[in-house]
């Protein structure tokens, strides 16, 4: 029994997709009569009508405006599915594939920068600052957000910290995934929404958490709420970028006469920024894309079983790295300083070398934290131990001049000359004189001040 058109329309999932989808089979069909009647065709009539329709429209060296290989191979991708709805599984779209014109790249289509970010923040309104923050920290596509109800945010606290969950898709058990938004995006929606609320609406758990449309003086649209469209996004932003003075408005001059392709995507360029930053931060990629709600058909996703409560951790390490404004970023600076400044105190203290904060301070700035000082003073324990059974004629480990952690084994007039130490397991000596321990000694760690710290060959 043949699917038509119209019912097969209806079984997909998302309206966007079916608007896609009818688009494309209707642009090679003509209209939903012809599809109708194209999908019971011979599969010679399909595969000839096919390559005959991309032959007249794709783009050419002469021809004023013609279809580029990437909307062809969209196109031909609807009505496919069209087919096989239709248990149409016989038509060799290989052999159709042939024809399409090669893919070139006509923009860069990179992420927006910080600086971008925030210059179109500063000409949203409040509604706008909220999705806008929301895309930036969760990763999300605008369909995602536009579903949305203010149940589906579920906000959470990890060591004193608010950050928000956000469950995507929440109606449909295919599609449903978790992502996280930060702080900052959290204080957005929560202005929002109070503004909503003051306005008069009666905040519900099934209330849309972003609206299609909303006025303090509209009764009607306080009482009947509606969830924001895709489109109505994507359209109001182009907008806003053009405001902040980031993009120029431009009439439809582009090649064969379409639109300017911009740097970015007014949009999805949001996701591409989350999606460079949070990995740059050392997210691992697994997370990312599930964050992102890509498609779970790897075996890494099969096997990998975190708890939204695992994922949650993980994310709130690396988030500050999606922060726009200043103020959440001096914040996390200081915040982070100060952890530094405690952890560097315990950690000297541990192996008898207590130090103040300045000195602490002074550390964290010169070197890379804690880390860096657990592995220095492990190696200065190891050096004492090692004098102590004889096992070593000298050593010499020196933290930083400017630090009051500087130790040293050999006596004062051998520490002058590293040569001396050249028999020690571990020496450490300025980085012009390496020439001459190259042969015996291989690096260990190379210090800002100019020396390196070098250990014997076994």
């Amino acid at each position: 029994m043949t699917v038509q058109l119209a019912k097969f329309l209806e079984r997909l999932r998302t309206p966007s997709t079916r608007k896609s989808y009818e688009f494309h089979i209707l642009k090679i069909c003509g209209s939903e009569v012809t599809a109708n009647a194209f999908v019971i065709k011979s599969k010679s009539e399909v595969e000839q009508y096919l390559i005959d329709w991309i032959t007249e429209n794709r783009e050419e060296e002469g021809r004023e405006r013609g279809l580029s290989g990437y909307t062809i191979t969209t196109a031909l991708s609807s009505i496919r599915s069209f087919f096989v709805a239709n248990d149409r599984t016989d038509i060799n779209w290989s052999n159709v594939k042939t024809s399409i014109p090669e893919y070139i790249r006509k923009a860069d289509d990179v992420a927006p920068t910080l600086e971008q970010i925030r210059a179109f923040l500063y000409s949203c309104p409040l509604r706008e600052k909220a999705e806008c923050l929301t895309l930036i920290s969760s990763g999300a596509r605008e369909g995602a957000i536009a579903t949305l109800k203010i149940r589906d945010l579920e906000r959470k606290e990890v060591d004193g910290t608010r950050v928000g969950q956000l469950k995507m898709y929440a109606d449909s058990k295919a599609h449903r995934y978790y992502s996280f938004i930060t702080p900052e995006a959290l204080e957005a929606i929560d202005k929002y929404l109070k503004q909503r609320e003051e306005a008069g609406e009666e905040l519900r758990p099934d209330s849309p958490l972003f609206l299609n449309d909303f006025s303090h003086r509209n009764k009607d649209t306080i009482n009947t709420p509606r969830h924001v469209k895709p489109q109505a996004i994507c359209a109001l932003f182009n907008r806003l970028w053009q405001l902040a003075g980031v993009r120029k408005r431009e009439e439809r001059n582009g090649e064969n006469g379409g639109n300017v392709r911009k740097e970015f995507k007014a949009v999805h360029g949001f996701r591409k920024y989350f999606r460079t930053e949070i990995g740059r931060a050392g997210m691992r990629d697994l997370l990312i894309e599930d964050l992102m709600g890509h498609r779970k058909g790897s075996i890494e996703h099969v096997y990998d079983k975190s708890t939204p409560e695992q994922k949650l951790q993980e994310y709130v390490k690396v988030m500050s790295s999606l922060y726009v404004g200043e103020e959440y970023r001096v914040k996390t600076q200081m915040e982070t300083l100060e952890d530094n400044i405690k952890r560097i105190k315990e950690t000297a203290a541990k192996y008898g070398f207590p130090i103040d904060d300045e000195s602490a301070k002074q550390f964290s700035s010169e070197w890379s934290g804690p880390k860096m000082l657990e592995k220095l003073l492990q190696a200065e324990k190891i050096a004492k131990e090692e004098l102590s059974k004889g096992e070593s004629k000298g050593q010499i480990i020196r933290l930083s001049p400017n630090v009051e952690l500087e130790k040293t084994i050999l006596p004062q007039t051998e520490r002058q000359d590293p040569v001396i130490a050249k028999s020690a397991k571990r020496i450490t000596i300025k980085v012009e004189d390496l020439e001459k321990y190259q042969e015996n000694y291989k690096p260990v760690f190379e210090f800002k001040d100019g020396r390196i710290m070098l250990e014997r060959d076994a």
